[in-house]
């Protein structure tokens, strides 16, 4: 399946969709309350995963920001989306424009396309 196809960019927005459900669910269930007790109640467990959650979320960003570069696309609404809401900005980027096929980059260049 191409990384730019119709049905790659549906899978990604349907994981949009379906984290986006979960995160209003865990708001009306849990509130804004919910949100600073978890903040204010963390473990070194929820710590490192927190670290964790923070380190992939950059570098996602420095992913899709490459990305948009690459094919001249501004990446600055799905880097505030990020920031502001984690992997909703990411998930957003990848449904709206997928990601760039380096491997038919390589190959239109002459290069190899296996590893």
């Amino acid at each position: 399946m191409a990384s730019n196809s119709p049905r790659t960019r549906l899978v990604w927005a349907g994981l949009l969709v379906g984290f986006a459900g979960l995160n209003v669910w865990a708001l009306a269930t849990a509130g804004f309350e919910g949100v600073i007790t978890y903040f204010t109640n963390v473990g070194p467990v929820s710590l490192v995963a927190s670290v964790d959650l923070v380190l992939a979320l950059l570098v996602g960003i420095v992913l899709v920001v490459r990305n948009a570069r690459e094919r001249s696309l501004s990446s600055r609404g799905f880097v505030l989306l990020t920031l502001i809401t984690g992997s909703l900005g990411l998930l957003g980027y990848l449904a709206r424009h997928g990601t760039s096929d380096a491997e038919r980059t390589v190959t239109a260049r002459g290069g190899s396309s296996s590893p």
